[in-house]
């Protein structure tokens, strides 16, 4: 029984020293001149809760630039979609950031960059090509009945000379 006063008073002041903290980070970005810094990596964190569900698997957020906010898509089919989602991706995070901080969103491919939010696709292995066919007995025997000339008798003969190699 005494052991869960000590959790009590243990995660008691875990939860002091994140609020100090926290106030000390909210200051030094007042005073560097960029108070919105502190919001803006909130936002990062809780990318998944403020987008939602449909928006949040489409995309990460890579950054901003001034008043755009900066997100990176998967492939073009999702890039497509977030275009149309732009407005409702604008209207969320301003409503996270209390304030109107952002006026737009530029939508990129990820061309490989990590995102600042995690999200289950990124961490995803590339797929594994797959080996090559390599024909077992490819032997030729049915170029002396085929015209020469004609195209299938072409691949024919390339596909038994790569079985044979």
């Amino acid at each position: 029984m005494p052991a869960k006063p000590k959790r009590r008073s243990r995660r008691r002041r875990t939860e002091q020293a994140e609020e100090l903290a926290r106030r000390y980070l909210q200051s030094m970005s007042a005073r560097a001149g960029c108070p919105e810094q502190l919001r803006l990596v909130e936002l990062w964190r809780n990318w998944h809760l403020v987008m939602g569900e449909e928006i949040s698997s489409l995309c990460v957020p890579v950054g901003h630039k001034q008043r755009r906010l900066e997100v990176a898509a998967e492939d073009s089919m999702a890039m497509q979609e977030l275009m149309y989602l732009g407005h409702e991706m604008v209207h969320r995070a301003n409503a996270f950031m209390e304030e109107a901080f952002f006026e737009d969103v530029k939508v990129s491919l990820t061309a490989g960059r990590k995102g600042l939010a995690p999200t289950s696709w990124q961490d995803e292995e590339a797929p594994v090509r797959p080996q090559r066919f390599v024909p077992a007995n490819a032997t030729g025997k049915l170029l002396e009945t085929m015209d020469p000339d004609s195209p299938v008798a072409r691949c024919y003969r390339a596909w038994s000379s790569r079985s044979a190699t």
